[in-house]
């Protein structure tokens, strides 16, 4: 399975969907541009967590999983849920204002732990 781009803008709208996107959750380009990172790919128990660091990081706070490679569960647009790998970068091109890179998890490297709801 490809590697995964996904681009956000800063309030969690995407900005960035490549081939890998479509063929990893299922949403073509077109469908997935402009709607948000979280009604698309979030678990709904995950999307306040979400939610809630984006709107830190908007207000000139840290960045919990920036730089960090971590495993996370994410859902495609049948329902089904996945556990990726997910890197986030920030990144300064409008209006793009974070990538991830995104894996399905496998047997290469260790990662840091599992993001859990009572972040």
């Amino acid at each position: 399975m490809p590697e995964a781009h996904v681009g956000m803008d800063a309030q969690g709208v995407v900005t960035e969907w490549d081939q890998g996107a479509e063929m990893l959750f299922g949403y073509t380009r077109d469908q997935a541009l402009a709607r948000t990172v979280a009604e698309l790919i979030v678990p709904s128990e995950l999307r306040r967590v979400h939610t809630r660091g984006l709107r830190r990081v908007a207000g000139g706070g840290p960045s919990v999983l920036a730089g960090k490679r971590v495993e996370v569960p994410a859902l495609d647009a049948y329902g089904r849920q996945l556990l990726v790998e997910l890197t986030i970068s920030e990144v300064d091109d409008p209006p793009t204002r974070f990538l991830g890179t995104i894996g399905v998890v496998g047997a290469h490297g260790a990662t840091d732990r599992p993001v859990s709801a009572d972040r």
